[in-house]
């Protein structure tokens, strides 16, 4: 099973890139490689789609730093923006959400994840974990109204527990915390 994440940061930056006719072979429509965003300066072009301008240079406009996304991060959206073509593509939804696939098919779907309520819920979260990197378990958590801790203490609900964990797994045991595998959360999820 496949499992995606589609943010609204992929879908202000899918809306505003710049398309062509590929008339290769029998031709076929295509997003522009050289500049996706209208302008060959990708990553600024990328921070003005998502209003992360930061700091620049008064001289030459460069980007000096700062803001929200690291230029690690918008290179991370701009390729993960394959996966949400062919989400879209395949659903016919242009929406947030998490996504599932079977690893065969790519017949993709959405999660009733919203459905399912984490109100109240305080989560630790420790290793990692195989579909979910940290910061989008956190976001899911937030988005079902828990909330995330950074250590466990008596008020934490459940450690996510992934692969290679650290010393939280001993101090949600010694406190009797629940501890869940990444199966279980994705269960809660609805998923």
């Amino acid at each position: 099973m496949k499992r995606f994440t589609i943010k609204k940061e992929h879908l202000k930056l899918l809306k505003n890139v710049y398309t062509s006719w590929d008339d290769c072979e029998f031709g076929a429509p295509e997003i522009d490689p050289k500049k996706p965003y209208g302008n060959s300066n990708v990553l600024s072009d990328m921070r003005e789609i998502l209003k992360d301008e930061g700091k620049k240079c008064p001289h030459c406009e460069e980007h000096l730093g700062g803001g929200k996304y690291s230029d690690d991060r918008l290179f991370k959206l701009h390729k993960e923006l394959e996966t949400v073509l062919e989400i879209v593509l395949r659903t016919q939804k242009f929406q947030p959400g998490i996504y599932i696939a079977n690893d065969y098919t790519g017949n993709w779907s959405l999660t009733n994840s919203k459905e399912i309520s984490f109100d109240n819920l305080n989560f630790v979260i420790t290793g990692t974990l195989e579909n979910f990197s940290r910061k989008d378990a956190e976001e899911i958590i937030k988005e079902k109204g828990g909330k995330v801790q950074s250590k466990v203490t008596e008020n934490t609900d459940y450690l996510v527990c992934g692969e290679r964990p650290g010393t939280k797994l001993d101090d949600a045991e010694d406190i009797g915390t629940d501890v869940i595998g990444e199966g279980k959360f994705l269960d809660m999820m609805g998923g």
